[in-house]
This record gives structure tokens, C-alpha cells and sequence, in this order.
């Protein structure tokens, strides 16, 4: 039986249904559940990450939309790409299904900013996809750590094949949304070693599949608290570990954003209505 396909098409500005050309941001919190999801369970929040060239796509990685068209994910997931973004060899995509079952598509803007301490990343994006006049979701964050033993998830886009070939406009995708859940087991306020893992982390008892590097981790409590970047697989055992990077690193680190007041700033200092961070 044919999958069914998810379309967005773009006749017009894709910021035409913003009131006062002004984003509005959505606020949703996603407690922990476990498993297979619907596309849409993350209100488009959950991104997959999207390198297209000339001889078709892949989809390497997730992320999650922090601010207006701000997406964060694992740096690693962009590194082997960069040099082709550069040069125009290839386009860098983020796509997530929202609560309508509408497609949205981000186009990163080229406005990359890197935490050289760690494993993350910020990527400045534009809407390919109309933004409803109702405003559009973003993941609020907490720069707490979770507490030993709390329950966290890890969610992100795990695509069914490793390469699409060239398809015109269209974005063709299969896959699976998932989340896993396990409690966290240890804090490495600086680094766990000097190799995978060089930077501050929380180890948790769940393994992840690779496609959800970069994407979201969440707390008992459905605020973003990190960036799953790392995950261990050990035979017979399904608790991992998996690695995430708290968002605190990188909350003060200075970007360049589009839809916000022109000028560098950081995710802190942005107003709370376009990035909510709970203490």
C-alpha cells in the first residue's frame, strides 16, 4: 500500500499571516513517553535534519526549534556537510510535521553558530513553508540538570532509508518519530572523557538510534534540558547508555537571529516570548 504523503506548498511569503511581521511562538511542554509516535506528536517542534544536493537528499540527524526559526542540534551532525554549505554544493533543510498534518520546511539562512566547547550548535533559518497566523511551536528549555534517577526522553527522526534521489520541489521522507525514555544515571559537569565525550554531559539509561543525534532531550517535567550527542550500545542491554549535552552551555552563547531584532544575542537574552527558559 502506497504511503501517504504530507505536502506544503508555498504560492506566496511565507510570513504573510504574521500579525505586525511579528513571529508568535507557541509554547508546548512533551512529558516523557516511550517509543514510536505520530510524525506530528511533536507540533513540529522535533525537526528532521535535511542535506540536499544535485544527486538527490539525505536525512542525517534532528533538532529542535528553540526561538523563531532558531533550531539547535548536535554539531557533529553538521561537520561532515559543512565545506559542501559552504560552497553551494549542497542546501541545508530542517522538516517536521505540525498539529495539522501540514509539512514545515526551514532553510538554514547560513548563520551558524558553534559552542567550540561542546557538541553543540545553533542554525538561523527561514520558513519555506507559510507559518499559520496562529503562531507556531517552540520548545521551551530549563537550565536545570536533571536530578539522578529523574526520568528523561530523547526524541528525534529516524529515516527508513539513508539516501533519496533527486525529486524536484518535492521532500520525499519515510521514517519513524521515536522517543526513549530512561532515568539519568550520572552528571559529568566537565568532561566524561577525552575522546567521545571531552565536554560536560549526563549519561542516561536508554539507547537511541543514531538518526535522533542532535535531537531534543526532554525532563519529567517536558522542558528541553539538552541535545542527545552520543549513544553506547551494549549487547543484550537495552539501557544504552545515551549522552546528552545540557542546554545550559550554550544559552549565553551569541548568534545572529532573523525574525527577533536584528544584532547578536544569545537565547537568554532574548524576550520570553519568543524563548521560554525556566530555572
Amino acid at each position: 500500500m502506497k504511503e501517504p504523503r504530507n505536502r506544503g506548498l508555498v504560492v506566496s511569503d511565507p510570513t504573510a499571516n504574521l500579525e505586525g511581521g511579528e513571529f508568535k511562538a507557541l509554547f508546548r511542554t512533551f512529558p516523557p513517553v516511550s517509543g514510536e509516535v505520530p510524525w506530528d506528536y511533536f507540533r513540529g517542534c522535533v525537526l528532521m535534519v535535511h542535506f540536499r544536493h544535485s544527486s538527490g537528499s539525505s536525512v542525517e540527524g534532528s533538532a529542535a526549534m528553540v526561538a523563531p526559526g532558531v533550531m539547535l542540534l548536535a554539531n557533529h551532525v553538521l561537520a561532515a556537510h559543512v565545506e559542501k554549505l559552504k560552497d553551494g554544493r549542497e542546501k541545508l533543510f530542517f522538516v517536521a510535521v505540525n498539529g495539522s498534518s501540514a509539512v514545515d520546511v526551514w532553510e538554514a539562512e547560513g548563520l551558524v553558530t558553534v559552542l567550540e566547547s561542546s557538541d553543540l550548535a545553533l542554525v538561523t533559518c527561514r520558513p519555506r513553508t507559510a507559518i499559520p497566523a496562529s503562531g507556531m511551536h517552540i520548545a521551551p528549555m530549563t537550565d536545570r540538570w536533571p536530578s539522578i534517577g529523574e526520568p528523561v526522553m530523547f526524541a528525534g527522526f529516524v529515516s527508513g532509508q539513508s539516501s533519496y534521489p533527486p525529486s524536484g520541489i518535492d521532500i520525499d521522507l519515510n521514517g519513524t518519530m521515536t522517543a526513549s525514555v530512561g532515568v539519568v544515571v550520572e552528571h559529568y559537569p566537565e568532561k566524561r572523557d577525552s575522546i567521545n565525550l571531552k565536554f560536560p554531559c549526563v549519561e542516561v539509561g536508554v539507547f537511541a538510534t543514531g538518526g535522533v543525534s542532535g535531537g531534543p532531550a526532554f525532563d519529567k517535567n517536558g522542558l528541553l534540558v539538552g541535545t542527545f550527542v552520543y549513544s553506547m550500545e551494549v549487547p543484550d542491554d537495552e539501557n544504552g547508555p545515551g549522552y546528552f549535552v545540557p542546554v545550559d552551555q550554550i544559552l549565553d552563547v551569541q548568534f545572529e537571529p532573523i525574525f527577533m531584532p536584528r544584532g547578536f544575542t544569545s537565547l537568554r537574552q532574548l524576550n520570553n516570548k519568543w524563548c521560554l527558559i525556566v530555572s
